[in-house]
């Protein structure tokens, strides 16, 4: 079907490929072949990224600052080019929109979309600042002036890196008792905070009061104290957060989570495993909880969503519990987050507004707020 779809359609490529560095100013260029349909006058061309992502905004009107950004055709046909930030469904709202507006293209023409065209003396456009797997320029093509445009299938995918790292983060518990073991993190991260190798064997040093002792990566209180960690590698430097030691155990300790992340399975980035690993390994947070919107999960990604909690939840070490936003309307109520205290429970939505595919039952939708408290 992709293959037809693409005979049909088009197809685009990317110049160059591969690996983009994370807030990297550039010049990439976007090259779209009119497939058997062509596109009609008043058809429509859209470049479209995921409400999350912070690309530059392009613009068109001064070549020698950043962003610039240019839009030719081989075929007889003008193009006016715009950007929109909320030109299409969610989550692929933010568009470089070029409008057919004058001839058309054949099958066989080419549009070519230069982002952070430096020909007229601009430095380039700067590229997402955080990592993503898999990020994705998707490219949509309306041949007919019905304004109803369809992705290629060969929309170009591609990885976001971390660049350099410019210093470290140590994150250590906040609070703990003479004689225990702490653990202590250390990561390098570039000049966005994407995490990065730490650049060398860390030194560590405590400041603060109380008598310490570090075992590798661990620290002992011999006598309470309160203080902090430096940490130093490779010409880098960070400190940790605050910590705090007494003569007993705590009857109550303070914990730190996350309880309201999206995954690319609604509005966010990334897939809920990228999130969790993040969450658990690089923020080493306590808890956490995915809050996909409610209308956009369908009944398969919620059932996803429900195998994969019990695969990162470790009771007394990564606390992970399963839930959604019930996404109303602030008459109906507002968002909601849901938050079950085990897997396996049914998601009441407030609406199925963009999975119509998904039947509606006795439970969801579950509107207004009055109706899913009952």
């Amino acid at each position: 079907m992709d293959d037809v779809i693409s005979q049909r359609l088009g197809t685009v490529t990317l110049d160059p490929p591969g690996a983009v560095v994370a807030g990297s100013v550039g010049q990439w260029r976007l090259i779209y072949t009119a497939g058997s349909y062509g596109v009609d006058e008043g058809g429509t061309i859209k470049l479209s990224q995921r409400f999350a992502s912070d690309w530059q905004v392009p613009q068109f009107d001064n070549p020698d600052e950043p962003g610039f950004t240019t839009v030719t055709t081989t075929g007889a046909a003008r193009l006016r080019p715009y950007f929109s930030t909320k030109a299409h469904e969610r989550p692929w709202m933010k568009c470089l929109v070029i409008d057919v507006y004058d001839g058309c293209l054949k099958p066989g023409d080419t549009v070519t979309i230069t982002l952070g065209d430096k020909s007229g003396g601009s430095q380039g456009i700067r590229a997402q600042t955080f990592q993503e797997s898999a990020h994705e320029f998707r490219l949509l093509v309306d041949p007919t002036n019905a304004c109803v445009v369809r992705p290629l299938p060969t929309s170009p995918r591609f990885p976001v890196v971390a660049a350099e790292p410019k210093s470290l983060v140590c994150i250590v518990p906040t609070q703990a008792s003479t004689g225990e073991q702490v653990e202590i993190f250390v990561r390098g991260v570039d000049r966005w905070g994407n995490p990065t190798q730490v650049p060398g064997d860390p030194s560590l040093t405590w400041h603060g009061t109380g008598r310490v002792r570090f075992s590798g990566r661990d620290l002992v209180f011999d006598s309470p104290g309160t203080g902090y960690v430096v940490v130093e590698a490779g010409g880098l430097a960070g400190r940790s957060n605050p910590l705090s030691a007494g003569h007993e155990p705590r009857p109550y300790r303070k914990f730190w989570g996350d309880l309201h992340a999206q995954s690319d399975a609604t509005v966010g980035t990334g897939t809920e495993e990228e999130y969790f690993r993040f969450a658990r390994d690089q923020a080493r947070l306590d808890f956490a909880s995915h809050q996909g919107n409610d209308f956009q999960v369908t009944d398969e990604v919620w059932q996803r969503l429900n195998r994969i909690v019990p695969d990162f939840h470790k009771e007394h070490r990564f606390v992970v519990f399963p839930g959604y936003e019930w996404s109303g309307n602030t008459a109906a109520g507002g968002d909601r987050n849901v938050f079950y205290r085990k897997e396996g429970f049914p998601i009441l939505r407030s609406s199925h507004w963009q999975i119509t595919d998904t039947p509606e039952d006795t439970v969801s939708p579950a509107h207004p707020a009055s109706v899913l408290f009952d």
